[in-house]
């Protein structure tokens, strides 16, 4: 038996053993942790328009530091109920946004 061979794949498994992490080592870690707050997110701009039926509002907004997003003008869902009644094209808004994936839902918005 060459025994070279046999000690280049012990070695490759006591390493891999090595590298996992504790998750890994046990199914469990982590059950009954409580998840992390969504961070929250404050912006402010100007409505450039409002889908009240789905709950979707465009805004031409200043650059969000938290995000690292420059300004921009773009589309934001709206949870429900959030969407101010009296809101209309032009209004300045301040607003909040928790992200979802990679898009922003907006949690509050009101205007200025």
């Amino acid at each position: 038996m060459n025994y070279r061979n046999a000690i280049v794949p012990l070695f490759a498994v006591a390493l891999l053993g090595t590298t996992l992490p504790a998750s890994a080592a046990d199914p469990h870690a982590g059950h009954g942790a409580p998840a992390p707050a969504a961070q929250v997110h404050q912006g402010q701009g100007v409505v450039r328009n409002i889908d009240a039926a789905n709950n979707r509002v465009t805004l031409a907004h200043g650059p969000i530091s938290s995000l690292d997003w420059p300004g921009m003008t773009m589309p934001f869902n709206v949870l429900p109920g959030v969407l101010p009644k009296d809101l209309k094209v032009g209004d300045n808004v301040s607003f909040q946004l928790r992200m979802n994936g990679s898009e922003g839902v907006i949690t509050s918005i009101v205007k200025r």
